[in-house]
Order: structure tokens, then sequence, then C-alpha cells
């Protein structure tokens, strides 16, 4: 019965072999230096965010130096941001003036009624109701109800 070897590639049997095995062994030593600790100097806090930096193309980058660009600094926490209302609203209502209601409804009683350029001041809540939006305001010392889509911002 005849063995069958596997001819040599560039050089005697076994060559293939131990540059393969070196091939992986420096690929290994590369790996691990890059994703080793950072020097002492720059010591680590508990909690620190792990992030790589994102080019504008959005994929992840792989940085020059090993280790560079792996632990960045901790961020705040981002929270949603709702747009403070303005202090006053303005009336605006194509020049026919608005009702100022008791309760957030058409139906509601009228305790003021407007003309446009008035301002009144914002009372910070909000409600919907006859499938409009309805802003609670003051005008002096009259409190009430106007459909947001008749007002305008005001901050002065």
């Amino acid at each position: 019965m005849k063995r069958f070897r596997r001819p040599a590639l560039g050089g005697a049997p076994g060559q293939l072999d131990k540059a393969l095995l070196i091939g992986l062994g420096l690929l290994l030593v590369v790996l691990v230096r890059w994703l080793a600790p950072e020097p002492a100097e720059r010591p680590r806090t508990a909690g620190t965010a792990t992030a790589l930096p994102v080019p504008s193309s959005g994929s992840p980058a792989l940085s020059a130096s090993p280790g560079a660009g792996l632990i960045a600094s901790p961020t705040p926490a981002i929270t949603p941001t709702r747009t403070a209302d303005p202090p006053y609203w303005r009336v605006s209502s194509g020049g026919a003036g608005v009702n100022m209601r008791a309760a957030p409804s058409t139906s509601a009683q009228i305790v003021l009624q407007l003309d446009d350029g008035q301002v009144v001041t914002n009372l910070d809540e909000t409600r919907s109701a006859d499938g409009l939006t309805w802003r609670h305001v003051a005008y002096g010392d009259i409190e009430g109800w106007i459909a947001a889509e008749l007002l305008q911002p005001q901050h002065d």
C-alpha cells in the first residue's frame, strides 16, 4: 500500500505548516496588543462606556493604533426634551377674534371675547376635546381655554 504525501509548496515538506503557524502567531500577537488595556497614565473609571468612533458613513471605524478609540468617556444619557411652551400666547384668528371658554369645549360657556393681537398668559395646561387641542390661559384675572390653533407663541 502506497502512502500519499501532500506536495510541499515552495520548499521542503513541513515549511508551509511552519509558515502558517508563524503567521497565525503574529496575527494573534497583533490582536492581543490591539485589544490590550490602555496605559496606566489614563486610569479607567467604573461605568465607562465602551464604544468605537463612528465616521460619517455610519459604520464603525478601526483605529490606526492598537487600542485607540475603544474606550470612550462617559456620555450623559440622552433624554427626550420637550420644547417648552412660551410664557405667553398671542391671539391669531385671521381677524375674527376668539372666544375664551370656561372649559376646553366648543359648547362651554364663553367667559371673554378677545381680538387678534391680544396677548394671554400661558398657564401650562393642554387638553384635547371636540377634536381640538385647547390651551389653558389667563387674560388679566380671567382664566379660560382657547383652541391652540388660534394662538401663536409670544416670547416677550
